[in-house]
């Protein structure tokens, strides 16, 4: 079902359709089961009904006549009236003045054509009137010299005031129908003048309308009041109803003599009964009716309500639909003006409130949106999602903040590992990070760096900012690691250490140069499980080290970290490259020295092509000292010498010299020489390295082979005999010795491991 599912405005008017049209549908059914079987009691039910609503009717417009009359009296005897209606009950008022107040009591008459308002009069405690008010013809209103003191009106008037009531009910009898004399005490503050205001109502004009029925066949109900019975009005004239009525037959002076009337006149409790009314005449009509007592102002009034009961079917039969019809009408009514109520109330702050979310979820924060002054749900709703958002702007905006002050505190951190990447130097780089963080982050006044010691004893400072980091580091300031202070800990535990307040804080330790401290702030610099120092950060400010700056600093500590060990181990390899180079370069020269040695031979050359006889000693001595190609300048013979040293490891082998004609000289030609030169020193030293190894296989070769003649000899003198013959074969010596010396044996007096071993012999061996 589409209605489940849709809008609320919608779901609300479909639910609200269901709770009155389905309770609709079932008071039909009950109706019109009612209707079939039981005429009378719906009969009776409707006819009470219809009493009770003219019965309301009628006291409604009765006490809204009273109810003028009382404001009027009211109005008579304030500040603007005062004086002339005491002088008016006294005598004393002019006639001017009193057509004054007339005109002014005709103006309230005329302002309230419901109440049918006929005359009206302002009557001394005399009985005499002195205003007079005519509605029902020109509307005279005059002052008037009347003698009242006769009249039923009057003397009711007195019995009211002396009993102390205002107000009060007069029925009489007029020229041709029944009126009402509504009375008003005027009481003033001196007490000595007291008047009165009489109303005359026609009150048949004022209540035939309520009577009314819409057909005049009695088939609809009809009302009709009877008066009280101390009122004195003849019979055919002591009831009040719709002259449609009494023409129409219905209420007539025979009303009055049926058991309905009669019981309301005896004042028998209210009840619904069925009666005839005129009875044995040609008007005789069976009706169903019911008889109420109706006060007004302490007087008894019987309201009679009648239907024909005879012609009552058709009525009876009808009455379930049009009873149904009603609610069904009224039930959709209802319904459209709910839903309106709703819609205004509920739907359309919901749509509202749902536009701002959706305002919401697009960035906007702050499309004003006046806060709630209902006390419900909607209410609540919408009071809280103006706190939440309010909640989240704040949080927006410090979010922003925070993540504006973390992309500020990266950006210097890039800044300052930049920097520390390209350093090679160690000391420079510590140098350079401790000041350009101080120059960087405005809450820190002095950074420093402390490298722990080989024995990992003390932290010592390295690295300082300002006058006081001078005056630290000359005198070689130190901390040792794990001692009371925010150095000494965080080398000790590995792990940030912060004192947010100096001066409450139990492991900051104050320095003399750095009195201004306020907050500090510790991070290890640590490879792996390794320490290696700490870099610190002191601000002039409690609290100065939030989180953020924390992470961000910690992340700079890393860096630096990796670009001090990297700028240590790249100073070691320097240092190992050229303690290599050096040693290679040594060994090369010890090896070219035995290899010049072996030939026995100072130098080796090789020329090639016609000699000029230049001397190149010069060219070869700059060429040794600059330690690459030298040109010199054109000779006699029109030639270019020029010498490239042969270089090999950074050692100098010895030299090239050329001396080509000037018309071919090109310093390209220089070029290639150079790249000959290096080809050629690489294959004479490996022209070396093969000979070294060719002799040293050699050498191994006759080794192995003596080794392998003397092996099978068993005589210390046969053994010594083969190796000297063998050796100075090898060698092509004529003659070797071989001695062994007896002082180079021990005695036997020289110790107890002497005894036993034969003396040497002192002897000279020849080879055979």
């Amino acid at each position: 079902m589409k209605a489940l599912t849709s809008s609320l405005h919608n779901r609300i008017l479909f639910f609200m359709a269901l709770a009155m049209i389905l309770p609709a549908l079932g008071l039909f059914v009950v109706l019109s089961t009612a209707a079939n079987t039981s005429y009378d009691e719906l009969l009776k039910t409707f006819i009470e009904e219809t009493a009770l609503l003219n019965e309301r009717a009628m006291q409604e417009i009765v006490d809204q006549t009273i109810g003028n009359q009382v404001t009027l009296s009211a109005r008579l005897v304030d500040d603007e009236w005062y004086d002339i209606i005491q002088q008016g009950l006294s005598g004393e008022a002019s006639t001017s003045e009193l057509m004054e107040v007339a005109g002014f009591i005709q103006t309230e008459y005329s302002e309230h054509p419901e109440s049918a308002y006929q005359q009206g009069w302002l009557v001394n405690d005399a009985g005499q009137a002195i205003i007079y008010v005519d509605m029902t013809a020109d509307s005279v209103a005059t002052p008037r010299n009347m003698n009242l003191s006769e009249t039923p009106t009057f003397v009711k008037a007195l019995q009211l005031a002396n009993r102390g009531i205002s107000q009060g009910l007069v029925v009489t009898q007029g020229p041709t129908s029944v009126v009402f004399d509504i009375v008003n005490v005027l009481s003033f503050d001196d007490r000595r003048h007291r008047g009165f205001l009489f109303t005359r109502i026609d009150a048949n004009q004022m209540i035939a309308d309520i009577f009314e029925p819409s057909r005049l066949n009695g088939n609809v109900p009809y009302s009709y009041l009877i008066l009280p019975s101390e009122a004195g009005i003849v019979t055919e004239q002591a009831f009040i109803t719709s002259q449609n009525l009494t023409q129409a037959g219905l209420v007539t002076a025979a009303s009055l003599l049926a058991d309905g009337a009669q019981y309301a006149i005896n004042s028998i409790a209210e009840q619904t009964s069925t009666y005839t009314i005129a009875p044995g005449t040609d008007e005789e009509r069976e009706v169903i009716g019911h008889y109420s007592i109706v006060d007004i102002y302490g007087q008894d009034f019987a309201l009679i309500t009648e239907i024909n009961a005879t012609q009552s079917a058709d009525i009876v039969d009808i009455q379930p639909f049009v009873a149904a019809g009603l609610i069904i009408l009224m039930s959709l009514a209802t319904l459209f003006g709910v839903a309106a109520i709703l819609n205004r109330s509920i739907a359309q702050p919901i749509k509202a409130l749902t536009k701002r979310i959706n305002d919401l979820r697009g960035g906007d924060y702050e499309t004003p949106m006046q806060p709630s002054q209902r006390t419900d749900e909607v209410g609540q709703l919408t009071n809280t999602f103006l706190q939440a958002r309010q909640t989240l702007l704040a949080n927006k905006i410090d979010m922003e903040n925070r993540l504006e002050g973390m992309a500020r505190d990266l950006r210097i951190i890039q800044e300052i590992s930049q920097v520390a990447i390209k350093e090679r130097d160690v000391q420079r780089l510590m140098d350079q990070v401790v000041d350009r963080i101080v120059e960087r982050f405005d809450e820190i006044y002095h950074a420093q760096i402390f490298i722990v010691n080989a024995h990992s004893e003390f932290a010592v400072l390295a690295a300082s900012t300002g006058e006081a980091g001078k005056n630290l580091l000359a005198r070689g300031h130190r901390l040792k690691v794990g001692s009371v202070s925010v150095i000494g800990q965080v080398t000790d535990h590995r792990q940030p250490i912060v004192a947010r307040d100096t001066t409450a804080s139990d492991v900051h330790r104050r320095n003399e140069f750095l009195p201004e401290t306020r907050a500090e702030l510790a991070i290890p610099l640590q490879i792996s499980e390794r320490i290696i120092g700490a870099l610190d950060v002191q601000s002039r400010y409690s609290d100065s080290f939030d989180e953020s700056m924390i992470n961000a600093l910690g992340m700079l500590a890393d860096q630096l970290t990796i670009a001090i060990e990297n700028a240590r181990l790249y100073t070691e390899s320097q240092r190992f490259l050229s303690d290599l180079e050096t040693n290679q370069q040594k060994l090369i020269q010890n090896r070219w020295a035995e290899y010049m040695l072996h030939q026995r031979r100072r130098e080796i050359s090789s020329a090639s092509g016609h000699n000029t006889g230049y001397d190149f000693s010069e060219l070869t001595q700059i060429a040794q000292q600059e330690g690459q190609a030298v040109i010199g300048a054109p000779t006699d013979q029109d030639t270019v010498p020029f010498v490239v040293p042969i270089i090999l490891r950074e050692q100098i082998l010895g030299f090239a010299e050329y001396e080509v004609r000037q018309s071919d000289f090109h310093p390209e030609l220089v070029m290639l020489a150079e790249e000959l030169v290096g080809r050629l020193a690489l294959g004479i030293d490996n022209a070396r390295l093969f000979n070294e190894s060719r002799q040293t296989a050699e050498r191994e070769r006759i080794v192995n082979e003596i080794s392998a003649r003397i092996t099978g000899k068993t005589e210390i003198a046969d053994i010594l005999q083969t190796a000297i013959s063998e050796v100075s074969r090898v060698l092509r010596t004529p003659k070797v010795n071989a001695r062994l010396h007896t002082e180079m044996i021990t005695t036997a007096e020289d110790g107890p491991d002497r005894a036993g071993y034969p003396e040497p012999n002192d002897r000279n061996m020849e080879p055979n």
